[in-house]
């Protein structure tokens, strides 16, 4: 998870020696998604579930009611080969990660690595996770 297209990325900063060193020696395709932070999803398992439900509380207590970005759900989802006609994977590319200035290249003579973008609106995805969280959790 991480936005390739984004200076200073948390997930790619955050430690930009690690994730320079990953992308140089990472022998199989990289897929990375930056979709999330504007598709919010909880609110429905908190209003569907008892009080007392420990995931409820956790999305309660962590969001305060509010629900949270889902970058993890839908980075998961996808990982787990789950509902894959959602998204479109755009290959053709090659990333690398300037540690100094912490930056994202993205080169278009590569092969290696994918980008995730959705093909189905926020809305849907928003509704289908949070129909999945809901119903997972009883």
């Amino acid at each position: 998870m991480g936005n390739p297209y984004k200076q200073n990325d948390f997930n790619f900063s955050m430690d930009a020696k690690s994730t320079k060193g990953f992308f140089e020696i990472c022998p199989c395709p990289v897929y990375i998604s930056y979709l999330g932070s504007d598709i919010i999803t909880g609110n429905l398992l908190t209003q569907s579930k008892k009080p007392s439900h420990p995931v409820r509380k956790a999305y309660e207590i962590w969001t305060s009611g509010k629900g949270r970005s889902s970058w993890d759900l839908i980075a998961t989802l996808f990982a787990l080969n789950k509902k894959r006609a959602l998204f479109n994977v755009s290959g053709g590319c090659l990333l690398s990660y300037n540690e100094i200035e912490k930056t994202t290249t993205i080169s278009k003579n590569g092969t290696r690595d994918k980008i995730l973008t959705l093909n189905c609106t926020n809305k849907e995805m928003e509704d289908l996770l949070n129909k999945m969280l809901s119903a997972t959790f009883d």
